[in-house]
């Protein structure tokens, strides 16, 4: 039987994995340096742009779905950080100016999608001057694959500004045979107890076996085991108020005392909904021996 502090601490776990806020995926490595900055709120709206197609965020914001789902079948045909990929999609944005004083700000007024020709003349001094040379305002942005989909690590992953090498085959098969020699070894070492509250790094060692993290930390977004509507509805909700909240931050402060009441509402509706479906699930869960120990691994 789960005590209300159990429950909490499984929302904000939640929580911080849909928004990956708390955690580096690459913590365990040392980060380059890099003279751009890419904030939380810059990442978040271009995941978020790259989940709802063509639409208009601001439009019709408390209806978008953000949803990353895909069908696909795994090809790698890529290597980044030493690990085989596969690119999924691939878009260009233009990092904006923010006016905060206006109150009102979505995530079309934080990032817009730009073609590549665009981003290519904005990081490229010897370009035709159509656009201005400007490379920390813009950012790629790759959806990536590293394994088939159903696979335990064959969750897709948002890289920004990262270096893609494209393979032959005969590259790609020489790069499979000599991680598979290495990833045992290293993986029959490697533990990650329950979170309890405080999230563990994503990966390990075997997961990409670099001696460098990325420029930017990669994006993980959580995607449901099953195609449903209303799970989708609770990931989009923790996002939406994610994004609503680092705004909010930025505002004026006769504007940002009327946004907590809406952000408060918003955290209210998406916590209900989470406890709702918690306490269904928990319902079906297979009660446990008190001999058994826990499983940490």
């Amino acid at each position: 039987m789960s005590t209300a502090e159990d429950d909490y601490i499984a929302w904000m776990d939640t929580y911080r994995l849909v928004c990956n806020a708390g955690v580096r995926a690459f913590r365990d490595y040392e980060n380059i340096r890099n003279p751009k900055t890419l904030t939380e709120l810059q990442r978040l709206c271009c995941v978020v742009s790259m989940g709802r197609g063509q639409d208009s965020y601001c439009e019709e914001e408390k209806d978008m779905s953000s949803s990353h789902r895909i069908d696909y079948i795994f090809s790698p045909t890529h290597s980044i950080m030493n690990e085989l990929c596969m690119i999924l999609q691939v878009k260009y944005f233009l990092l904006l100016d923010v006016d905060y004083s206006k109150g009102k700000v979505c995530v079309d007024d934080i990032v817009r999608e730009i073609s590549e020709e665009e981003y290519k003349d904005r990081t490229r001094p010897w370009s035709s001057k159509e656009f201005p040379f400007s490379p920390s305002k813009v950012v790629k942005v790759d959806k990536l694959a590293f394994a088939p989909k159903g696979d335990h690590s064959a969750n897709i992953s948002f890289w920004f500004d990262e270096d893609i090498i494209p393979l032959e085959q005969s590259e790609i098969k020489r790069i499979r045979r000599a991680k598979q020699k290495n990833k045992t070894s290293i993986r029959n070492g490697h533990t990650r107890p329950h979170a309890n509250g405080f999230l563990v790094s994503c990966t390990s060692s075997a997961d990409f076996a670099c001696n460098r993290s990325p420029a930017f930390d990669p994006f993980v977004p959580m995607i449901p085991a099953e195609d449903n509507s209303l799970v989708e509805s609770l990931v989009d909700a923790i996002m939406m108020h994610r994004v609503d909240y680092l705004i909010c931050k930025n505002l004026p402060l006769e504007l940002k005392r009327l946004k907590d009441k809406e952000l408060a509402k918003q955290m209210d509706d998406a916590m209900h909904k989470f406890f709702g479906y918690w306490d269904f699930f928990n319902q079906w869960v297979w009660p446990k021996r008190k001999e058994m120990e826990s499983v940490n691994a």
